[in-house]
């Protein structure tokens, strides 16, 4: 009966693929590491990965048992966190709850998941359906995985983007953050660069004429391995390609953005969004 009391369900629904899966690690840890039965509202956003075994039957499943049967037994708390709650570490609160729940948040950090780092790359994987469009790519430009770096430029949404409790309305980083990222990149490697892009023109135009430079007009998820296949990375303040960079195991450099989604007011947003290796670049 203590297993029932222990029922968290996630609103999975806010945000885009990268928060998902910050969701859904959160969720894996908490079962993992704390015994909790955790559930989501939404995982289609995560169809390109493999996932835990059977998780999409078995979410549908735990879903309705917290709602037929743990809410009604022991009855429901709802903790919305906001993204402005942010700004805290949640660990001891997630793993103290003692009621069925049901949680809205963001929870953007490694410390979210680490204790079970190995698992959650595990579930990650890539199907092998959605492969084929990454190793065309490579092999169309004569790369292998490793033997280029790559850069990622996110624009055309955050061009009108809000979030409450930061300044102003457009979050794309300026141009003079890639610039110098991509010094610091061709500087050290040398070799190609990749830059996958929710903007592909605006790419073509500012550095298609750099002839060690490739510019990707692929998928999302192509560009996602294209990404976390890189010898070496830049990324944009997305949590797209957060994942991106923590799941590739080839980079030997990490370029990320000083302060994330906070870079206006110079705080960090989310708190401990990157893994200390990373090296962050001011913007």
């Amino acid at each position: 009966m203590k297993l029932l009391k222990r029922h968290l369900h996630f609103n999975s629904h806010m945000g885009r693929m990268g928060n998902q899966m910050f969701q859904y690690a959160c969720a894996k840890n908490l079962e993992l590491q704390g015994g909790f039965v955790c559930s989501l509202d939404d995982i289609s956003k995560l169809e390109y990965f493999e996932l835990a075994p059977n998780e999409r039957r078995k979410n549908r499943f735990k879903e309705k048992f917290f709602f037929h049967v743990a809410k009604r037994l022991y009855g429901m708390e709802v903790h919305n966190l906001q993204f402005e709650d942010m700004h805290g570490d949640f660990r001891a609160w997630l793993f103290g709850l003692k009621k069925p729940s049901m949680i809205w948040g963001y929870f953007q950090s490694e410390s979210y998941f680490a204790q079970s780092a190995a698992q959650i790359r595990q579930y990650f994987s890539v199907k092998r359906q959605y492969q084929s469009g990454f190793t065309d790519f490579l092999q169309k430009h004569g790369l292998e995985p490793g033997s280029y770096a790559a850069v990622h430029i996110r624009r055309t949404d955050y061009k009108n983007f809000t979030v409450k409790g930061l300044e102003g309305d457009d979050f794309t980083l300026p141009d003079s953050f890639y610039d110098k990222g991509m010094e610091l990149l061709q500087g050290q490697f040398g070799g190609k660069v990749v830059i996958a892009s929710d903007d592909a023109g605006f790419c073509k135009e500012r550095y298609g004429g750099n002839p060690s430079v490739i510019i990707s007009d692929c998928d999302a998820i192509t560009d996602f391995q294209l990404l976390s296949h890189a010898a070496a990375l830049l990324i944009s303040n997305s949590t797209y390609a957060w994942w991106a960079a923590w799941l590739n195991e080839k980079a030997t450099h990490i370029y990320c953005p000083k302060y994330f989604l906070g870079f206006k007011e110079h705080k960090e947003v989310p708190v401990n969004i990157y893994p200390g290796h990373w090296t962050q670049i001011a913007v």
